[in-house]
């Protein structure tokens, strides 16, 4: 989606294998998730910049790519596959004070930092070393709406995640120290992505050092 985003043609090939992609990730309920905060990071970006006609085709065309893996998993969870755990222990539990209570969120807050925030000289390096490429490393090529895209994505699935935990059915502590690490892991791969279109990447910065060699003395300033 941030390569349509991108694109010049807006042929929307891209369009429909991003539909194909979300669809293979669907065989889980976090997919589903995945599929709705998409469905509304893509809304929030595009509608204020496109016409109705326009949004509804980009619709048409994440649809397509994501039909023929939707029928499958439907036929799948009606034919096959149990109830999920999730689904059938939630009605069983009162949700109202869940959400209601403080101690759910600050058990998860500080199981999240406790992974996020460094605490040792390799973490610190880590972090010292993102920082020092966003200093260094000039901003990206033009991809505001990239941008907006992914990091909306980022931050909405997150929270989903934080939602799931809130009204998980199972006792709240032994949920997180059996999947947090896993679903943080799953989210690396979107948070390099996203910090990756905010700087520049490796091969643009040589890429715009050559092309600045390749200027004749006297263009783009002062020597």
């Amino acid at each position: 989606m941030v390569l349509h985003e991108a694109a010049s043609d807006k042929t929307g090939g891209k369009l429909v294998l991003a539909g194909l992609a979300t669809g293979g990730g669907m065989v889980e309920e976090r997919g589903l998730m995945f599929l709705a905060v998409m469905l509304v990071a893509h809304f929030a970006v595009d509608f204020r910049t496109s016409s109705w006609r326009e949004y509804w085709r980009q619709l048409r065309l994440l649809a397509s790519g994501l039909l023929p893996v939707f029928v499958i998993l439907v036929y799948f969870k009606l034919m096959l596959a149990p109830a999920s755990d999730l689904a059938t222990l939630a009605g069983k539990h009162p949700l109202v004070a869940k959400l209601a209570d403080p101690e759910r969120y600050l058990l998860i807050a500080t199981e999240v930092a406790q992974r996020i925030v460094p605490h040792d000289l390799y973490g610190f390096g880590f972090v010292l070393a993102l920082a020092f490429w966003a200093a260094c490393a000039r901003c990206g090529t033009a991809r505001t709406r990239g941008v907006a895209l992914g990091a909306l994505t980022f931050f909405l699935l997150f929270m989903g995640y934080v939602a799931v935990y809130v009204v998980t059915p199972y006792p709240l502590a032994w949920h997180l120290a059996t999947s947090i690490d896993r679903v943080l892991l799953q989210m690396w791969p979107m948070f390099v992505f996203v910090y990756f279109l905010i700087v520049a990447t490796p091969d643009e910065i040589l890429r715009s050092s050559a092309e600045a060699g390749r200027k004749p003395p006297g263009v783009g300033g002062a020597n």
